[in-house]
């Protein structure tokens, strides 16, 4: 909450623990002085834990995802070269 004085019309601040942008304001004139109320949610501009658990979740199945794949590459390419290695004699062809 701020207030300007009779004599400067500039706010000054009363009380505040205001973090980050108000999300709502409210102005009134009262006994000479205009008066300045401003309010936000307490956890304003934190994400959400729903939003962190999601992100969190994302990763993990990404990360199990490009394992397999890379696992998948791998042995495509190791199936590759044994298919053009001679069993007997170990030349590549």
């Amino acid at each position: 909450m701020s207030k300007t004085n009779i004599t400067n019309p500039g706010y000054h601040t009363l009380n505040a623990n205001l973090k980050g942008q108000a999300q709502a304001k409210v102005t009134f004139r009262l006994g000479g002085c205009s008066w300045k109320m401003e309010a936000a949610r307490k956890d304003a501009g934190q994400m959400p834990q729903e939003v962190k658990s999601g992100i969190f979740s994302g990763v993990i199945i990404n990360t199990v995802l490009a394992a397999l794949l890379l696992n998948y590459l791998e042995r495509g390419r190791r199936l590759a070269k044994a298919v053009d290695t001679d069993y007997l004699t170990s030349v590549v062809s």
